[in-house]
């Protein structure tokens, strides 16, 4: 009976997908629907940033990097984030990267993920020199190759050169909804995909799941402290995936879990990661980047030859990064 109701269903999506139209493809349309003033948000918290883009308080306001470092707190705000949350994006939006200092804004930085791929092996062939170091790919890297170094292995660096003078903010942003509508398909090319008709169901329910207590799991943890004692507990009892990666001497150690995401209409739409820096038992830093963007985990995937592929567990052949 099972099999027959499945067999039915199956074949009513078929039905539907080779009828639904003549058109294939998807097509993504952009609106402006406010403007941040990040200059009045000068000297005030994120909240101030927060209930422009919201147009009220909000607990969806986490932070892209935080750390604290010589009796000051640092914390990086991805204004993109909040635009994200607000319009549910299912395509990120980049937006600028606002410096809080002991909890006023003071600047912004560039790019974090430049940040995060500091002291990999040069590439030839490089794209740019923001992304080109971690974009080649080598199909044949495994886990018997030697990594590279993990983000911030060897000390924080540079980001807390930038934290600590960071360059003018930009005067406005502009909130921008992204909506991505699939054009309809009126071929056979839809059929290989039906048995993942099956599965998205469960698919956005993990992603759902993982959403909500990835950042729970995110808000957990607090930089200076150690690592909450029921973490891993807690992380398993609510079903959200973690990896722990080390260094030779285990002196440090990257935590990374799932932060899940938005419903997706296929099974390889990425998620979001949670990232925690820990040094001496101690957490030093954490971050945190929603879905489709993997800037943050790109440089856990490079070998120390400077290529690109599967060298760490959570890592796939072509070198993108999930918990």
């Amino acid at each position: 009976m099972f099999h027959s109701l499945r067999l039915s269903a199956l074949l009513l999506v078929s039905w539907a997908m080779i009828n639904s139209g003549s058109e294939a493809g998807a097509q993504a349309s952009r609106a402006v629907v406010g403007t941040v003033n990040i200059a009045e948000a000068l000297g005030r918290p994120p909240e101030n940033i927060a209930v422009q883009v919201f147009g009220q308080p909000t607990t969806a306001l986490r932070f892209a990097f935080e750390v604290d470092v010589e009796g000051h707190s640092f914390a990086v705000l991805n204004v993109g984030y909040l635009v994200d949350a607000r319009c549910g994006n299912v395509w990120s939006v980049s937006g600028p990267q606002l410096v809080y200092r002991d909890g006023v804004l003071v600047g912004a930085i560039p790019n974090l993920g430049a940040f995060f791929s500091e002291g990999l092996p040069s590439l030839v062939d490089s794209f740019d020199v923001v992304n080109g170091r971690i974009r080649r790919v080598n199909p044949d890297a495994n886990l018997n190759d030697p990594p590279a170094q993990l983000p911030f292995e060897r000390g924080l660096g540079s980001v807390l050169e930038a934290l600590n003078a960071p360059r003018a903010a930009p005067l406005s942003f502009d909130i921008t909804c992204v909506s991505v509508e699939n054009a309809r398909s009126g071929n056979l090319q839809t059929l290989p995909l039906l048995p993942l008709v099956v599965f998205r169901s469960s698919e956005n329910e993990s992603r759902a799941n993982a959403q909500q207590f990835g950042a729970d799991l995110y808000d957990l943890v607090q930089v200076g402290h150690p690592l909450p004692e029921d973490f891993e507990q807690r992380a398993r009892e609510w079903r959200v995936r973690f990896r722990q990666h080390t260094n030779a001497d285990d002196s440090y150690r990257l935590v990374t879990f799932d932060m899940g995401g938005p419903r997706s209409s296929g099974l390889a739409q990425p998620r979001g990661v949670g990232y925690i820096g820990v040094r001496g038992g101690v957490v030093e830093w954490k971050a945190m980047e929603p879905s489709l963007t993997n800037t943050l985990g790109a440089p856990l995937c490079v070998a120390a030859d400077g290529r690109r592929g599967r060298v760490r567990n959570g890592c796939s052949s072509t070198g993108y990064y999930q918990p």
